[in-house]
């Protein structure tokens, strides 16, 4: 009967009839094929990172500012081929010594399509553009490969759509050099011709694709390798005994490789042995586990699952922030796709890729078993052992192997998805192009994160006024925070000046000399947020405009809450401010950048200065903060003083400080900037009274007055605990231990 369903064994026969016909079906196919599959997984590419196609000349994909550090690569390489600089190194970063990138994982593939494409339409369309493509690679990549295995076009396009939609591709869009993983399909496809006919073409092709995998990024090589070899073991039963056709020209393939990478891993060695950069960290490998519930569980940003997912991964992942909590959903329709395959092909054709599958989970599972949260240390992980060996470490995060899973996954599916089709055209005519389209949208709809995370670079009119200044000017972006780098690498590419910090995958030990012996930089706050409690401000900023550094560029948003601190610690007016930026010169020039509101000597007066508090009590300190400035150098050694005056003009109290601990005015050249902190004792037995708080100048070897005093606030000496009226402390004379006493 027309509707009855076919046999176990009808079905059986089929699949292995499909089998033989691969090699004929392979030879058969057109390459218009190729090119119309290319072309869908395009659109596929479109769809499925909406609405990046809208947002093309804004923004960049991806959950993080990793982006941002991926499209200065591009602007990197092409500055380095138009100006004669070498590519491994680039005096744009950490400047003045610059920076080695020979350790750094460059995106070559996204980095020659933005080359390309970049003259054509545009900087951010271009690299926009060259991730999309590369998505489609992976999906067209990955038919080829289908093709071979299951010699079925409707099955290896589904299997390519699989393999470039997996959720842990399109979750990680900021990192084109991990995702990139179109060479591994077609290195797996040849390296399968090398071992079934033995041809030297295929085995120098195997070379030269594991070739590019090393050439995209250096850790994809472990996955690639483990999968090969996999391959390999699982052949080696059937085709031991043509170990001589198949032999050589797998080792002229390994020649290849080695010729092909020598280059940059002989730089990579010579950098290991004169600069090492610490390519493997103690225990990083702990930090990014897969918890095992995440294959079961659709990405946390699933476009119609994400209120129950997100949730889900926040649970799972507690101790990362939300855009590391990467999904390695496998997906109901994978799943029972392989199972299809598992139980009507045959153990020969499924058993290397549930060899691959088995063994990506377990190296993502890690060195300890997470489950819904809670980790297992107790629980042995065959992760540890496979780790003394080294090589898995060198991808640094075991949930890395999730993207590679993706590979036997969409094999195994493709195995079963003509066992499927064969059901469906014994049941209705349009049984096959109908089961082909609810697959794919299951597919689609399982693994959809729409829309798809975008990063809106910063964007100032300071970059455009820079860009017109000559003579390289360097700037020092604060917060100093490295992770925040690539925010700075961005908007170098719109300036074109070097910057003093700078953000690679691995850094050369000596890379942070510089900032570590720098002065000024070195007394920061934590992570350059807070100023550097220095007093003498302008002599340690001119350390760094010696070093050509210019303008010290305060970043409002990741600043923050301290910004008002700088605004006090500078004194000096900001040669640019707008919503995003707030710039301030290393050389600031009296007159230009900031203004002697009184002279107290010739050339030496008050810029700035304020009262601790309005209100104080007997017997407690009073602080007295000073900016002054030098128009021209002073010669001459002065000291401050402070003066409480009663109301009618006469002093109360006089006490005498250096004028800037540690920087005597003698030493002042012009445009001299700094602070003085003053902490002024108040007696017990000084009357409750109001007084002005006025500082002077006086000769420090003769103790004679200069100038006049200037009134820089009032205060109140209160008998008793001041209230309402003091706002900026409260009195709490709290004991820390035996030696320090808060008043």
């Amino acid at each position: 009967m027309r509707d009855k369903a076919p046999s176990r064994t009808s079905g059986m026969s089929r699949l292995e009839g499909s089998e033989a016909r691969v090699t004929r079906l392979r030879l058969s196919v057109p390459g218009w094929v190729f090119l119309a599959a290319f072309v869908a997984y395009l659109g596929v590419s479109l769809l499925m990172t909406w609405p990046l196609i809208t947002e093309m000349n804004d923004h960049l994909p991806g959950p993080s500012n990793d982006s941002l550090r991926h499209y200065w690569d591009g602007w990197w390489i092409k500055r380095a081929l138009t100006e004669g600089h070498r590519l491994y190194h680039t005096p744009y970063l950490h400047y003045p010594t610059g920076l080695s990138l020979v350790s750094h994982n460059t995106a070559w593939f996204n980095v020659i399509s933005w080359l390309l494409l970049e003259p054509l339409i545009g900087g951010l369309p271009a690299y926009n553009w060259s991730v999309l493509v590369s998505l489609a690679l992976c999906g067209t990549a990955a038919f080829a490969l289908a093709l071979e295995v299951a010699g079925d076009v409707r099955a290896a396009f589904l299997a390519g759509l699989l393999y470039q939609t997996w959720p842990f591709r399109l979750y990680q869009l900021d990192h084109p050099n991990l995702i990139s993983t179109m060479a591994i399909p077609v290195f797996v496809l040849f390296l399968m011709r090398t071992l079934e006919e033995g041809h030297w073409r295929h085995g120098v092709l195997t070379g030269f694709c594991l070739s590019l995998v090393g050439y995209t990024r250096w850790q994809l090589l472990v996955p690639a390798v483990i999968l090969g070899a996999i391959l390999f073991l699982c052949e080696m039963r059937k085709r031991i005994a043509s170990w001589r056709q198949w032999g050589p020209p797998l080792l002229a393939g390994a020649a290849v490789v080695c010729l092909a990478l020598a280059p940059p891993a002989r730089l990579l060695l010579q950098q290991q042995r004169t600069d090492a950069a610490e390519l493997l960290r103690p225990d990083e490998e702990a930090a990014l586990v897969t918890d095992l519930l995440a294959y079961v569980t659709p990405s946390g940003s699933h476009s119609f699952l994400k209120g129950i997912t997100q949730p889900a991964y926040a649970r799972y992942y507690p101790d990362r922030s939300e855009s590391r909590r990467f999904p390695a959903y496998i997906g109901v329709t994978a799943l029972l796709l392989a199972a299809v395959s598992i139980r009507n092909t045959s153990r020969r054709r499924t058993l290397p890729w549930l060899a691959m599958a088995l063994s990506m989970i377990l190296l993502a599972l890690g060195p300890i078993l997470r489950i819904n949260g809670q980790l297992y240390p107790g629980v042995p992980m065959p992760y540890r052992l496979v780790a003394r060996l080294g090589l898995v470490r060198v991808m640094r995060f075991p949930d890395r192997f999730n993207l590679f899973l993706a590979l036997p996954v969409a094999m195994l599916a493709a195995q079963g998805i003509p066992f499927v089709l064969s059901f469906a055209r014994h049941r209705t005519r349009w049984g096959v192009p109908t089961a082909t389209l609810l697959l794919a949208a299951a597919l689609l709809v399982e693994y959809a994160g729409i829309p798809s995370p975008l990063v809106g670079p910063d964007d100032s009119a300071f970059y455009d006024q820079l860009a017109g200044e000559e003579g390289g000017k360097a700037l020092l972006n604060l917060p100093l925070d490295s992770r925040l780098a690539k925010i700075y690498m961005f908007a170098q590419v719109e300036h074109e000046h070097p910057i003093v910090q700078g953000r690679v995958s691995r850094f050369p030990a000596s890379a942070f000399d510089y900032l570590d012996s720098q002065p000024w930089i070195g007394t920061l706050g934590k992570e350059g947020a807070l100023p550097p409690p220095r007093l003498d401000v302008s002599r340690h900023l001119a350390t760094l405009a010696d070093d050509g550094v210019a303008y010290v560029v305060l970043h409002k948003e990741l600043i923050r809450g301290h910004l008002q601190h700088w605004r006090h610690y500078l004194p000096i007016l900001p040669r640019f401010e707008d919503e995003n930026l707030l710039v301030y010169p290393t050389s600031p020039l009296a007159g230009t950048d900031y203004v002697i509101g009184q002279e107290l000597a010739r050339g030496l007066g008050v810029v700035t200065a304020t009262v601790a508090s309005p209100c104080i009590s007997q017997g407690q300190l009073l602080g007295v903060d000073v900016a002054w400035g030098a128009e021209q150098p002073p010669g001459r050694r002065f000291a401050t003083r402070v003066n409480l005056l009663r109301a009618d003009g006469t002093p109360a109290l006089t006490q005498r400080f250096p004028v800037c601990d540690g920087w005597p005015t003698e030493a002042w050249p012009a445009s001299a900037l700094a602070w003085g902190q003053y902490t002024v004792e108040i007696p017990a037995a000084l009357p409750a009274d109001a007084y002005s708080v006025t500082v002077g100048l006086e000769d420090e070897s003769t103790a004679a007055p200069v100038g006049e005093s200037l009134d820089v606030g009032r205060v109140v000496v209160s008998g008793d605990r001041c209230a309402g009226s003091c706002t900026m402390g409260i009195a709490v004379n709290a004991l820390f231990g035996t030696e320090l006493r808060l008043l």
